[in-house]
């Protein structure tokens, strides 16, 4: 009995051990739902191909297209000021081919005795140049006669040597036969004589006939140097002439100067002169101008671009302006044109916009906050800002693998916008991005996706 009831308990221990053997393993083989509870969860997205737009927001300031300040040239006293800010002014009218048919609208007038009383002194030594001039071309025409009678004179001195040549011949012949005449005595000695003394006669005229020459050739040389000379003189009076109708275009440029008219159409901002007041010729950056006139049917807007962005901005780029002097209205404008070179002193590229002012909206000295797009891509792979990690320089983000395992990619970025940012590199278009306070996540941690964006 004792027996029975010792194997009964063997065998209700053995099969206890059994199921609390069964029980763990079932327990080691099916992890409890909590341990997955426990995971951290991240909000994940995939990189989405879209168009991107990077946008830069900057205050501009709006300036005329054209500003003169008119200055005196020269010293004066005002006689007349004919306009007053304001008014607005007609400038110079030109021709197809940019002569200036009509001048601008006079403005200021100022009275300068002196600078008058310099062209009426041109002006006489101009006339005086001028019948200088015909002095000495008359005196070329006298020059001119003396030498063609002095060539005359050479032409008839050598007629006449000719002629004595023939004498000489005649008579030399004459005088041989005389003499042969005579050593027959077929003639008296007083013809002999004679025939000697008429050969004498001729030689002699002969000789005459060649200083003739000789003077009527220095006649000609003298003739053709006072010619030369005369020539000389007529271009120096000449070169006095045009120094003269210099001088005097130079006077009546400075006699225009004393009246002083619009140089385009536009506006007349600014007056600090009235009549009586004396003017001087501006001699230092400090004079103030007496008139300012501006044109402003279009103008420019300027806009500082950081350097950050500098690189981006190219002619033709879009932008969104909106000027606080004019509430609710928003203007549209295009890039003209930008320096190129980064201002040294803010390191920044100024950008300018030309814009239509015909409405006369816009106004020189205006502010405005321009929204520019500095650039544009089309299909461009884009990620959440907040996905971006920076370490070192070095923008990265975290994805999270198949087995909830988070690794670290490095990345190439393109253009930003406060939201979103272009990545160049670096990611799949299916990687699961964490997309939200990634900071708070580390490379190799295990996580649970809460949802997919």
């Amino acid at each position: 009995m004792k027996s029975r009831i010792m194997l009964r308990s063997i065998i209700i221990s053995l099969s206890a051990a059994w199921l609390v053997f069964e029980c763990a393993g079932q327990a080691s083989a099916q992890p409890p739902a909590s341990s997955v509870a426990e995971l951290p969860k991240v909000n994940t997205v995939t990189p989405v191909k879209k168009g991107i737009a990077q946008k830069t927001e900057q205050p501009g300031r709006i300036e005329a297209f054209l500003s003169a300040p008119l200055y005196s040239k020269s010293s004066g006293y005002v006689q007349s000021v004919k306009v007053d800010i304001g008014d607005r002014v007609t400038g110079p009218k030109y021709d197809a081919i940019g002569t200036e048919t009509s001048p601008g609208q006079p403005l200021v007038v100022i009275s300068a005795p002196e600078v008058e009383e310099q062209l009426r002194q041109s002006e006489a030594k101009v006339l005086q140049a001028k019948a200088d001039a015909r002095q000495a071309e008359a005196a070329i025409l006298v020059t001119r006669a003396v030498l063609r009678s002095a060539t005359t004179q050479v032409d008839l001195a050598r007629a006449n040597t000719q002629k004595a040549d023939a004498d000489v011949k005649r008579w030399q012949s004459e005088y041989d036969r005389v003499t042969a005449l005579a050593q027959s005595n077929a003639v008296t000695a007083k013809v002999t004589d004679e025939a000697e003394q008429q050969l004498r006669s001729a030689e002699a005229g002969r000789a005459a006939a060649s200083a003739m020459i000789r003077s009527a050739d220095a006649k000609v040389a003298e003739g053709e140097a006072g010619v030369a000379k005369a020539q000389a003189d007529a271009e120096a009076v000449k070169a006095r002439l045009a120094v003269a109708e210099a001088e005097q275009r130079q006077a009546a440029v400075m006699v225009g100067y004393l009246t002083l008219r619009a140089p385009f159409d536009g506006i007349v901002t600014s007056r600090t002169v009235d009549p009586g007041r004396l003017v001087h010729a501006p001699n230092t950056h400090q004079n103030m101008p007496l008139l300012t006139v501006v044109q402003a049917t279009t103008v420019r807007l300027f806009v500082e671009v950081p350097e950050s962005e500098s690189i981006l901005v190219e002619n033709g780029g879009k932008a969104t302006i909106k000027i606080p002097a004019i509430p609710g209205e928003t203007f549209a404008g295009t890039v003209t044109r930008t320096a190129w070179s980064l201002e040294s002193s803010n390191r920044t590229l100024k950008t300018e916009f030309d814009l239509p002012n015909e409405h006369q909206k816009f106004r020189p000295g205006m502010f405005a906050q321009v929204e520019l797009t500095v650039a544009e891509r089309k299909d461009a792979i884009v990620i959440p800002r907040a996905a971006v990690l920076t370490t070192a320089g070095t923008p990265s983000c975290l994805v999270v693998g198949t087995d909830g395992l988070i690794a670290r990619r490095e990345i190439q970025l393109g253009l930003r916008t406060p939201l979103e940012v272009q990545v160049i590199s670096g990611l799949k278009i299916d990687d699961q991005v964490i997309a939200s306070n990634a900071s708070a996540f580390k490379e190799g941690q295990r996580v649970a996706i809460a949802s997919k964006n």
